[in-house]
């Protein structure tokens, strides 16, 4: 196996969406898997009963995990017959209704968020765009040090663990620690997913403990680019999941023949959801329109409004609700959501499941140039992290994970402090989500994964509570609020190759 060299990062060139993401306003260099920014969610800060979370020190940490990220996937996408592979993790493992994305719901923010368990006020990487007042603009990067929270690999680098990256958000080169993945590549979105399946499996046939990574963490298409330019649940988006269905299945097959899944647990994810679009605003047409001098950065749910002169801020705000999109001050964000980094620009916007933010102008010329190749925007995402289309996915599967476990509604931040806990390691006191595996709550000694409470023998996830409540995905009793984050569901770029 050949390592991989720091080269500098590989954008996509596909014309075709070169220009409807201009049609959308994300200017810069662009990764084709995505577009767009997100909304606002309130499961995307919590911690386990008990409060502080520790290493368990009675269960053997398992040797490998691996997390792969389907970009832009729903919880009934992955429901289909037509994905045997899927099927099998759900029916032999465990598997969330749904995972609530952090603020905003985008790529960048969450891919971080996955594996720093902190909201992106915190790590920074608060959209794909966004600028910040010191360094400058930020623009679909994969450099580790616009990250303001420690990720996985340095955390785990800090207790001897080797870990290799194939394409995740900040993950080609070391954290500001100096550490980061052993081994990652340079992202390239043309990238086939068999090719990463390769890899995957020949860095664990690694003879060399120091080299041989415990830790991969690998980025998929999902279907968020046929969700963007067909629609959610569209053929085309269930022709990709079933292609990478089989290579799925290959890594799964690789695992077995070489005697690695009794003690691999592998962790599928999804950064985000999508939702239909109905119809299209332009809030840069109207911010220009009425004379003030801005930068919308950002499209679909979310985006960010760079102000000439802050003084304009009430302005913006204004004709953006005039428009029927959520406005705000940045000083103004509800907490819940969370916006308090400076990176977050001076007017944050968010919109309405149903409607999408797009740059309509440079005189129409993008979008005529657009409806002559056949393409348009019909899916977004960048909505509220509450919002049932906007949930992504999260299934457990390998070593000691209990068949069929369902887990009811779980949030991004989990994840993180999921690892932590398999690898036996501490968890930060920084992290607010909860392990969903890994071992008993340090407080209760009671199971944190598939056991029920010594003392009602109710599940600890996914059951009422003492009052008859439930513990995750219902309302609150008092409140009438969801008590982790909103309902559960319901029921691109290129064309990638398999």
């Amino acid at each position: 196996m050949v390592r991989s060299a720091p080269l500098p990062r590989i954008r996509p060139d596909i014309f075709v969406y070169v220009l409807l993401l201009a049609a959308c306003g994300a200017a810069g260099g662009v990764r084709a898997d995505d577009h767009g920014g997100a909304g606002g969610g309130r499961a995307d800060d919590h911690r386990g009963a008990g409060g502080d979370l520790r290493a368990d020190t009675r269960r053997a940490p398992v040797e490998t995990v691996i997390l792969l990220s389907w970009d832009g996937t729903r919880p009934v996408d992955i429901a289909s017959p037509q994905l045997p592979t899927l099927a099998r993790l759900r029916r032999e493992g465990a598997s969330a209704s749904a995972l609530v994305p952090v603020f905003p719901s985008n790529t960048f923010p969450n891919h971080v968020s996955l594996v720093t368990g902190v909201r992106s006020q915190h790590h920074g990487v608060v959209n794909n765009v966004f600028l910040d007042p010191e360094r400058g603009k930020h623009s679909y990067a994969n450099d580790p040090t616009w990250l303001q929270a420690e990720p996985l690999w340095s955390l785990l680098a800090r207790h001897g663990i080797v870990s290799a990256a194939y394409y995740w958000v900040g993950s080609e080169g070391p954290w500001t620690s100096g550490l980061g993945p052993k081994h990652w590549h340079a992202f390239d979105s043309k990238t086939p997913n068999r090719e990463k399946v390769e890899q995957i499996l020949a860095w664990l046939d690694l003879e060399d403990p120091r080299e041989r990574p415990r830790f991969v963490s690998a980025w998929f298409h999902g279907a968020d680019g046929p969700g963007h330019r067909d629609g959610p649940g569209s053929p085309a988006a269930l022709e990709s999941l079933q292609r990478q269905d089989v290579q799925l299945g290959r890594l799964v097959a690789g695992l077995e023949t070489r005697g690695l899944l009794a003690r691999t647990i592998l962790i599928l994810v999804s950064d985000h959801g999508m939702a239909r679009v109905e119809r299209v605003v332009d809030p840069a047409a109207a911010l220009d329109d009425a004379g003030i001098r801005a930068r919308l950065l950002g499209a679909g749910g979310f985006a960010i409004v760079a102000l000439e002169d802050p003084a304009d801020a009430a302005r913006a705000v204004e004709l953006a609700r005039s428009r029927g999109i959520s406005a705000w001050r940045r000083e103004d964000v509800p907490p819940e959501l969370g916006a308090a980094n400076p990176r977050f620009g001076d007017v944050v916007l968010m919109a309405p499941v149903g409607t999408a933010m797009v740059r309509e102008g440079l005189g129409g010329t993008v979008q005529k140039l657009l409806r002559k190749t056949g393409v348009s925007m019909r899916g977004s995402h960048g909505h509220a992290p509450d919002h049932p289309e906007m949930a992504g996915i999260f299934i457990a599967f390998g070593a000691d994970v209990p068949a069929g476990l369902e887990l009811g509604m779980v949030s991004a931040l989990d994840v993180a402090p999921t690892v932590l806990a398999l690898f036996g390691l501490p968890i930060p006191e920084t992290m607010t989500g909860r392990p969903l595996l890994g071992g008993p709550h340090a407080a209760t000694g009671r199971p944190l994964l598939g056991g029920p409470d010594a003392a009602t023998g109710r599940p600890l996830l996914g059951g009422p509570d003492a009052a008859g409540r439930p513990l995750l995905g219902g309302p609150h009793a008092i409140a009438g609020r969801p008590a982790s984050g909103g309902a559960v569901p319901s029921t691109a770029p290129e064309r990638e190759a398999p």
